[in-house]
């Protein structure tokens, strides 16, 4: 689970892919719902929250919570209410109020003595990540008490949809002194003998799980924490019923291609994610323009690899020859390279041409092509991101 987790009532929430599930007997762990006059849902909007209204019932582990409107997060198992909020547990609890956050999976947090208000980091991070001037880690650590893979990822969808720089996957490291280290045996928490003392599994945590999150770090940490496939992945995670999908089947991409064994070069990486992607979802050309766009945003390549399309025809050679030579002249693009030649700039910089408008996020589609040139300008890199300056050539 995340040690980022909440308890405003509770704990946790994120992304859902599908709308409500039917109960299940003996499933206590889910909260349900039960009834609303209306439902909406738009997994691009309300955080992919499903929008209840009118005599909403939901029921957790023998309690029902009446709402007259809620945002029910169903991957994470948690919901925000509003407007004549009740909880009732048989005769022993009634809580009222205006407002109420709740959660099924407190029980971790409890366990680890972690209290912390999700909702307000969420808001903090949002603030830093807008001043663009502060790397932003968030930590995920698996094989607490009470997680189990399914609810794992829930936590890092959420954790996910706050785009840290960096989401580091952790494991649970059972350290002589700490309350884990005390209740290891009681909550069946196996770990190694030697240093670092990893979780190995738990009950609720079987050791092929803790495996297959060992590999959904690794293609974390290739392809998320590099920074160096931003925009394909804000692409292609919209194939996918949520991040964590999209990381396990990338995972097992490599798993059965016998990937793993290998150390990639960082444009091997670029190769086996386009492979992944077509195969996937096809629309080869689209993911072949995204995956170029993120590698010149950080490099100048030399020698241009194998996976980006051709472009050096005649048309491509003069375009090129005309824009250096008239910004030799005019210098409008590149003012604060007034000191060199065309043949200077040319090397210093990059044109590129495109069929999709990758350089705009907000207007791109992968059914859309608008083809365009784009500048990559290495004098003036990104202080955060070390993204090359790009301009729009027409």
């Amino acid at each position: 689970m995340v040690l980022l987790c909440v308890l405003c009532l509770a704990v946790s929430a994120v992304l859902p892919s599908s709308p409500a599930k039917s109960k299940k007997a003996g499933d206590s762990k889910r909260v349900y719902l039960i009834h609303a006059d209306e439902l909406t849902y738009d997994r691009w909007r309300n955080n992919g929250a499903q929008v209840l209204r009118g005599h909403v019932q939901f029921e957790h582990d023998g309690a029902r919570l009446y709402c007259d409107s809620a945002n029910y997060f169903e991957p994470s198992n948690s919901f925000e209410a509003w407007g004549d909020v009740k909880m009732v547990q048989g005769d022993t609890l009634s809580l009222t109020g205006d407002y109420g956050y709740y959660d099924g999976n407190e029980k971790t947090l409890e366990a680890i003595n972690r209290r912390m208000n999700l909702e307000r980091l969420e808001q903090v991070v949002s603030k830093i990540r807008a001043g663009r001037n502060i790397h932003q880690h968030l930590d995920l650590i698996a094989g607490l008490p009470y997680e189990d893979y399914e609810s794992f990822g829930r936590s890092f969808n959420r954790v996910y949809a706050m785009r840290p720089d960096q989401l580091q996957l952790g494991f649970l490291k059972v350290l002589n002194g700490t309350p884990i280290f005390d209740q290891a045996e009681e909550s069946g928490i196996v770990y190694s003998k030697q240093p670092p003392y990893e979780v190995l599994y738990t009950k609720w945590l079987p050791y092929r799980d803790v495996v297959r999150l060992k590999k959904i770090e690794e293609m974390v940490e290739l392809y998320y924490n590099s920074n160096q496939f931003v925009n394909t992945l804000t692409q292609l995670v919209k194939a996918f019923d949520s991040p964590f999908a999209m990381f396990e089947a990338l995972a097992e991409y490599y798993e059965n291609h016998q990937l793993f064994t290998n150390s990639p070069s960082r444009v091997y990486r670029y190769e086996v994610l386009l492979n992944f992607a077509t195969e996937k979802n096809g629309k080869k050309e689209f993911y072949t323009d995204l995956m170029t766009y993120d590698l010149y945003l950080r490099e100048n390549m030399k020698s241009r690899p194998d996976f980006c399309r051709s472009i050096f025809d005649e048309v491509y050679k003069k375009f090129k020859h005309d824009f250096y030579k008239e910004e030799e002249a005019s210098r409008h693009y590149l003012a604060d390279l007034g000191v060199y030649d065309a043949r200077q700039l040319a090397g210093m910089t990059h044109l590129e041409r495109f069929e999709y408008p990758v350089w705009d996020g907000e207007r791109l589609n992968p059914e859309e092509k608008d083809p365009g040139y784009l500048l990559f300008d290495y004098s003036k890199r990104d202080p955060l991101t070390k993204e090359a300056r790009t301009v729009r050539v027409p």
